[in-house]
């Protein structure tokens, strides 16, 4: 959306107390670039947001978190990690979470088996889906996945 807002609601949302929207809505006018090179656009803006108000320290905001500390999460104090550490994309966090999700699964033994009807004449290979689904959703099974 290229739309543009007028500037005294820039300047609202920009002095926002919540943190995303201060950061997503500040000025577009880069302060200083050096050392943020290669940054998302959302690390820029927050470490433009730092250089302007005088603080040392780079803001991290965690999407996500399921990172090491150091790898793509914000560290306990809420610091800069250690320079030089890799970030996890938000992409590889997901990828990662869902491994780990899928290795429990895989480790666990089921120990009930939920049998639903194909269809109402109960004839092989004959799938009503309508009556799948809704057994699966009154069973509750829906919900888990």
């Amino acid at each position: 959306n290229k739309d543009e807002l007028p500037e005294h609601m820039l300047r609202v949302l920009g002095n926002s107390e919540n943190m995303f929207t201060a950061i997503l809505y500040s000025p577009e006018e880069i302060v200083d670039t050096k050392g943020v090179t290669g940054k998302s656009p959302m690390a820029r803006r927050a470490a433009r947001k730092d250089k302007a108000s005088g603080d040392a320290k780079t803001t991290q905001l965690d999407l996500g978190g399921g990172g090491s500390p150091g790898k793509g999460s914000a560290s306990p104090r809420g610091t800069a990690s250690k320079k030089g550490a890799s970030k996890l994309t938000l992409g590889t966090q997901f990828k990662n979470q869902l491994q780990n999700l899928m290795d429990l699964l895989g480790s666990t033994e089921p120990y009930f088996i939920r049998c639903v009807k194909s269809n109402p004449q109960k004839i092989p290979n004959n799938f009503d889906d309508k009556l799948i689904y809704d057994q699966l959703l009154y069973a509750g099974m829906l919900e888990t996945i």
